[in-house]
């Protein structure tokens, strides 16, 4: 697969769907952890909750900080906490710019799961009060984490694998445009599929031959996250590989670039139309017999 950077943009992203349930009011232990995180200068910290019983039958939490970093891939990614802790909570800061940009106020948002599964969210500032919301269907690989954390599944990704595929090879198509001093040929175009289909002639002009060579030749994804865990993906180092699960592994490959439907916009607007007709059909006979792409 190409070697490609995880966008920072979708660092913290928790898919508003998944935002859709109660509103709990402020969260004493989530409140804690934004406090003390305060006086630490690292952009990520991660503590871990300790469940205590005090006066017969009050329980209540307390925090042990785990990890702080400069990212949350950093402070989280392959840590797994010792069966005592009740769950984990993280604090992520970033930044909102105000309309216009002239202010850049600290954000923080904050994920909290429990050994049930049950998964809270909070974003806020020290100039707001940060209101919790019960998150159901979480997914996001920063939910995703925490629930590794905790040895938790993640909930199950829907998207084909194929997909991912597509996304390597329009993606290829749109750098070649971009290093290229003209509009790559449709020569170009297919020669930009290798290492994804063995053997194929790069004056090939049939979109439905090499759609349906694309999608026999993509592996599938417990056969990706195997050869991940061995090392093989550059953009997936083997020890985190070994510590996702199949869900969070497929999101965050997913994750590395722009979905299958921004990319083709993206052609449509910059090849000419001959070029790019021919790789829609491509895109079409490689994912023939699956449901249509969800608009993002």
């Amino acid at each position: 697969m190409a070697e490609h950077s995880h966008d920072s943009s979708a660092t913290h992203r928790v898919t508003s769907s998944t935002l859709s349930a109660k509103r709990l009011g402020p969260d004493p232990l989530v409140a804690d952890a934004v406090e003390r995180s305060s006086g630490i200068g690292s952009s990520t910290v991660v503590w871990a909750a300790n469940r205590q019983t005090e006066r017969g039958s009050l329980e209540l939490e307390s925090l042990e900080l785990v990890a702080a970093g400069d990212s949350p891939e950093q402070a989280l990614f392959g840590r797994v906490l010792a069966e005592r802790h009740s769950g984990i909570v993280i604090v992520a800061r970033n930044g909102v710019t105000r309309t216009g940009g002239a202010a850049h106020i600290p954000c923080e948002l904050v994920i909290a799961a429990d050994r049930g599964g049950t998964v809270r969210a909070a974003l806020g500032s020290s100039h707001t009060c940060m209101t919790t919301q019960s998150v159901q269907d979480a997914h996001g690989w920063l939910v995703d984490g925490c629930l590794r954390a905790l040895r938790l599944p993640t909930l199950p990704e829907p998207t084909p694998v194929v997909d991912f595929t597509l996304a390597v090879w329009l993606d290829r198509l749109m750098a070649t445009l971009v290093h290229s001093a003209s509009t790559p040929t449709w020569r170009r175009c297919v020669a930009d599929l290798h290492g994804l289909v063995t053997d194929v002639d790069p004056g090939c002009r049939n979109p439905e031959y090499l759609g349906r060579a694309l999608r026999q030749a993509t592996p599938s994804w417990p056969q990706l996250h195997r050869a991940a865990k061995l090392g093989a993906m550059h953009d997936v180092p083997a020890e985190w590989a070994r510590w996702m699960d199949l869900a969070m592994f497929s999101r965050w490959c997913l994750g590395l670039l722009p979905d299958v439907q921004e990319l083709r916009a993206d052609l449509e607007l910059l090849f000419p139309e001959s070029i790019a007709s021919r790789v829609h059909l491509v895109v079409e006979h490689a994912r023939a017999g699956l449901p249509p792409i969800a608009a993002s």
